[in-house]
């Protein structure tokens, strides 16, 4: 469960710096 949550978090950032790299 614990790495479940990592693999998210992990996840979240990948989408986050793909909407947000094309900005900078």
């Amino acid at each position: 469960m614990k790495n479940l949550k990592k693999k998210t978090f992990i996840t979240f950032l990948y989408l986050v710096s793909i909407v947000f790299l094309p900005w900078w």
